[in-house]
């Protein structure tokens, strides 16, 4: 006998940020290693990097308050373009991708999806959470740190 598929129980939530920086400025800092640049209390901890910094195939663990442990594979890397996660944990799966498209007047849009898919009733009820409004005031709080940091760092 075969388990039952869930049907349904994906959940996609998309935040977007009109940042006033270039992509080539802010793709950079996208990264497990820089993010403890601008992220206060990240724990990136890389286990895999060819480079030591992130890249496609680079793999890094987190335990995010709300989130709990989770283990991270950079699948996707395009240069000031985009860059994709698959996070795993035993409550949930997600797929992470962030595009950054420039602006004809400068700056750039950042667009950050997430399709979470719970594998329990703990990682429903979180995803439910996030849905209700939590991922909107998270990822307005991460792109605030992101857009506070370009803007009191001088260019290189």
């Amino acid at each position: 006998m075969h388990a039952p598929v869930i049907r349904d129980a994906r959940t996609v939530l998309t935040h977007r940020r009109i940042l006033a920086h270039e992509p080539e400025r802010v793709f950079p800092l996208l990264c497990p290693v820089l993010e403890y640049d601008w992220i206060p209390g990240w724990n990136g901890r890389i286990v895999h990097s060819r480079t030591g910094y992130g890249e496609r195939g680079c793999v890094f663990t987190t335990d995010a308050p709300g989130f709990g442990p989770e283990s991270w594979t950079t699948f996707r890397c395009e240069p000031c373009a985009a860059v994709g996660f698959v996070r795993a944990s035993t409550h949930c799966t997600v797929l992470y991708e962030i595009a950054l498209a420039p602006l004809s007047g400068g700056g750039c849009e950042l667009t950050a999806t997430q399709a979470f898919t719970p594998l329990t009733d703990a990682g429903a009820d979180h995803v439910a959470r996030l849905a209700a409004g939590d991922y909107e005031r998270i990822m307005t709080r991460v792109t605030d740190l992101l857009d506070e940091y370009l803007h009191r760092t001088p260019q290189a």
